[in-house]
């Protein structure tokens, strides 16, 4: 599929509320799965959903009560469709503090076209979750993308930043848990 279907698919799917509640549902009942269900119950904890598209999951995680759910998007016409949901940047330079973050979701991301292949970028994007995430913060990944990203990007250095909670390459599911 060319870039311009992909969007295309992504635009529809991503911006009807049903298949958002979906996907959020199957990252937080994941999360609760593995016994990290703990994480969610401060709702104050602060939630970046990567490569946001237009913030639909984030409105739904708000209307969860995350009030502190955020979006990052890198195409600047996507995210100033919704400023109060969706920030503009990239996954490998996130503009947020070190150890800030509590959970990032990111659905999708890895395998989009418009993302690049390469396997220095997905270790540079799984190395910048980690600069931004407190100690024990999650990352909560889907993507059909998964074993590519397992086999290649998890090599001897990040698995020294990360825990692996859950891989199921079946549903595309991948937890980690951020351990330094």
């Amino acid at each position: 599929m060319d870039f311009e279907n992909f969007k295309k698919a992504v635009d529809a799917y991503n911006t009807n509320p049903e298949n958002a509640e979906e996907l959020v549902s199957r990252h937080l009942e994941s999360i609760e799965r593995i016994g990290r269900g703990d994480i969610l119950k401060d709702q104050n904890i602060k939630i970046v959903d990567v490569g946001t598209w237009k913030g639909t999951c984030v409105q739904v995680l708000r209307n969860q009560g995350f009030n502190n759910a955020i979006g990052v998007e890198q195409n600047i016409e996507l995210a100033k469709a919704n400023p109060r949901l969706v920030i503009q940047g990239m996954a490998h330079e996130l503009p947020f503090n070190d150890k800030t973050i509590d959970l990032i979701t990111v659905t999708d991301m890895f395998s989009d076209p418009g993302c690049s292949k390469s396997p220095d970028y997905h270790k540079r994007v799984l190395i910048e979750f980690a600069r931004v995430l407190k100690k024990n913060g999650i990352v909560s990944i889907i993507d059909c993308g998964i074993p590519h990203l397992i086999q290649i990007s998890l090599d001897d250095e990040t698995r020294l930043i990360f825990n692996i909670l859950k891989n199921d390459e079946n549903l595309g599911l991948i937890i980690l848990e951020k351990i330094v």
